[in-house]
């Protein structure tokens, strides 16, 4: 069931570009004793979503802290410095995903420079 979902707190970014973060993903799974893919992903990118990272903007991020809000729609990242971002989301998830809201937030940041 789709419903309006509010998150606030902070993502770092881990890696530049889907090869690289197709690198980093399976290092990630390396450390932990993962080396193969379980059935129904084609990529360890696309695993390490379930591991609190984010492909965005083909960039990978490392979720640091994420809470939920209650509110209207927000698309808000603050760039803390040393590949650190804070963020303010909340959006209808029937109509975009938690990648996208912080790709609008990515948007927003760099229209206000």
């Amino acid at each position: 069931m789709s419903e309006t979902v509010s998150y606030t707190g902070k993502i770092k970014k881990v890696a530049t570009g889907e090869p690289n973060a197709e690198q980093y993903s399976r290092l990630f799974f390396k450390n932990i004793s993962i080396e193969y893919l379980p059935n129904g992903y084609t990529s360890f990118t696309e695993l390490i979503h379930e591991y609190n990272h984010e492909l965005i903007n083909g960039d990978l991020y490392h979720i640091v802290e994420k809470k939920e809000l209650t509110g209207g729609d927000m698309f808000v990242v603050n760039d803390l410095g040393n590949n650190e971002y804070e963020f303010i989301v909340q959006y209808y998830n029937g109509g975009c995903c938690f990648s996208e809201a912080i790709e609008q937030g990515f948007k927003n940041l760099n229209n206000n420079k």
